[in-house]
C-alpha cells in the first residue's frame, strides 16, 4: 500500500471524485449537443453551465437543479439583461402588467399568439417600461414556467457573474427555490388575479395605483371563478 501525504491524498480524492461525477453527468447529457453543456471541474466539485438562446431553453435550464450557471446568448441576452436591470419602481409597473397577462394566457391558451399578446391593453404598462421585445420575452418566460414568479426568481435569485458583447452568464440558486416561488404565487390563479386587482386599486403589494388595471383584474378574476370578485 502506498501512503500519500494527507494534502496530496485529499487532492487526489477530489480529482477522482470529480472525474467520476463528470463521467456520470456526461453520460446523462450525452443526448444533448456538446456545445449546450460545459463542465467546470475544480477541488470544490463540478459546475455545470448550459448555453441557451430561447425562452423555453432558459426555463428548462432554470428548472434543472444540476445546472448551476446559465449562459444566455443571441437576442435573448439583451432582453433578459433589460428585465434584470430595471429599477424596482419601473419593474413593479411592468411586472404587474405581465403577471396579469400571464394569468390570462395560462387560463386561456387561445390568447397566446404574439400579436394578440402585444395588443392586449393590460400589457401596455409593461411595454412602456421594457419595450415590446423584452416584454414579450418576459411573458414567454413566465408562460413556459407556469407563472410570473419565475421573473422574480430571475431578478432576485440569479446573479450576473460574467458578460460580454454577445453573452451574459447568470449563476442561479437551487431549482427548489424557483419552484417554491412559482407555486406560492400562482397556485390559485383566480385569487391571485383578485389580489392583484385589489393591489392596483389600493396601491399596495408593490403595485402603482391604477383604477383601469384594477377593474380589468377584478373582471378577469370573476371570469376565472373568484368568489370574492
Amino acid at each position: 500500500m502506498i501512503m500519500l501525504p494527507s494534502n496530496v491524498a485529499a487532492r487526489t480524492a477530489c480529482r477522482i471524485k470529480a472525474s467520476v461525477l463528470a463521467g456520470n453527468l456526461r453520460a446523462r447529457y450525452k443526448t444533448l449537443k456538446s456545445n449546450d453543456i460545459r463542465l467546470f471541474v475544480d477541488v470544490g466539485g463540478i459546475t455545470m453551465r448550459r448555453t441557451v438562446t430561447t425562452e423555453k431553453e432558459l426555463v428548462n435550464a432554470i428548472k434543472d437543479d444540476e445546472v448551476s450557471e446559465i449562459e444566455i446568448t443571441g437576442e435573448l441576452k439583451d432582453k433578459v439583461f433589460k428585465i434584470k436591470a430595471k429599477g424596482k419602481v419601473a419593474w413593479a409597473v411592468a411586472f404587474g402588467a405581465i403577471a396579469v397577462v400571464v394569468l390570462i394566457v395560462v387560463t386561456s391558451p387561445t390568447t397566446a399568439g404574439t400579436q394578440n399578446l402585444l395588443a392586449l391593453p393590460a400589457l401596455a404598462p409593461a411595454i412602456s417600461v421594457l419595450g415590446a421585445g423584452a416584454t414579450l420575452t418576459a411573458v414567454k418566460i413566465a408562460a413556459f414556467a407556469g407563472g410570473a414568479a419565475a421573473l422574480t426568481y430571475i431578478r432576485d435569485d440569479m446573479n450576473v457573474i460574467d458578460q460580454g458583447p454577445n453573452y451574459i452568464v447568470l449563476k442561479k440558486e437551487s431549482a427548489a427555490k424557483y419552484f417554491s416561488k412559482v407555486e406560492n404565487f400562482d397556485s390559485n390563479k383566480a385569487e391571485t388575479m383578485f389580489k392583484m386587482g385589489k393591489d392596483y386599486y389600493e396601491g399596495t403589494g408593490g403595485m402603482p395605483k391604477n383604477k383601469d388595471m384594477a377593474i380589468y383584474c377584478l373582471k378577469q378574476a370573476g371570469e376565472m371563478g373568484s368568489e370574492e370578485a
